[in-house]
């Protein structure tokens, strides 16, 4: 909505419009009288001038406020729905279905117009011109097998890392958004800081396995924990993984994290 001092600034610059326009009408219409008006009598103030333009302006134009404030509106609701469009993203696959990037709404119609890529599913938003309509893809396929690197990279166990490779999940009781990690075999007992050592704990699982090891609380691991590999990580870093508050599109569900898939209307899915 445009607010009442943007209406009032609208309107004032219309009528100052206005009084400028019709001083140079009466101009032309009375030269002469101008003329002998201006030799006849003493020269007044700007003030006096400006007071009696204002009187003899006519009301202002319904019409033409109403198409400005028209304008207006549709202005915003332009970058409203450029706003609304920047949380759609596409999934890119590569033959063989594996997940390997993420690109924007911009890339993704590029990559379809061209025929670059297979799209495996839209979303039901689209962009429409005059002529013609562009349905946003949400999956992409590559006509080409990306191959993984033969070299397996040492992945550097941080805090950071390990939040990402389990995704803020308490790996006791499943609960998200969990932010402290655990030593599965307590470091009082030997328990190394490794990959296969330490998970994702919420703080009251945390609090309650305290110096106890897994068997003797007779809990069990939601997954058996090992390290990642760069690929993962840099995938779930692309997706948004890290990022707790953001879901992932339903359009992706099938192709990513499919047994822990969590569906959401694209809106929510901001690059």
């Amino acid at each position: 909505m445009v607010g009442a001092g943007r209406v009032l600034a609208l309107t004032n610059g219309l009528s100052a419009h206005f009084l400028a326009r019709t001083s140079q009408l009466q101009a032309r219409s009375c030269p002469l009288r101008c003329a002998s008006s201006k030799s006849q009598r003493p020269a007044r103030s700007t003030a006096a001038k400006s007071s009696k333009l204002k009187e003899a302006a006519p009301p202002l134009d319904e019409d033409l406020v109403e198409e400005a404030l028209m304008q207006n509106l549709e202005v915003a609701a332009r970058q409203s729905f450029l706003n609304t469009l920047n949380g759609y993203r596409a999934l890119v696959l590569d033959s063989s279905y594996r997940p390997i990037d993420v690109v924007n709404w911009q890339r993704a119609i590029c990559l379809d117009l061209f025929e670059k890529v297979d799209v495996l599913e839209y979303y039901d938003q689209a962009i429409r011109s005059s002529r013609q309509e562009f349905p946003l893809p949400a999956v992409l396929r590559v006509k080409v097998y990306i191959r993984k690197q033969a070299k397996k990279e040492s992945i550097t166990l941080t805090r950071r890392n390990l939040l990402m490779r389990d995704k803020h999940t308490c790996q006791y009781c499943g609960a998200k958004g969990s932010t402290t990690v655990d030593h599965v075999i307590p470091t009082s007992k030997g328990g190394a800081w490794s990959w296969e050592n330490c998970v994702t704990a919420c703080m009251s699982c945390n609090s309650r396995k305290g110096s106890k090891s897994v068997k003797q609380l007779g809990w069990s691991l939601k997954r058996t924990p090992r390290e990642p590999s760069a690929w993962e990580l840099g995938l779930w870093l692309a997706v948004g993984a890290l990022d707790t508050s953001r879901k992932h599109p339903k359009e992706w569900a099938g192709y990513l994290f499919p047994h822990e898939f969590a569906t959401s209307s694209p809106e929510t899915a901001q690059a």
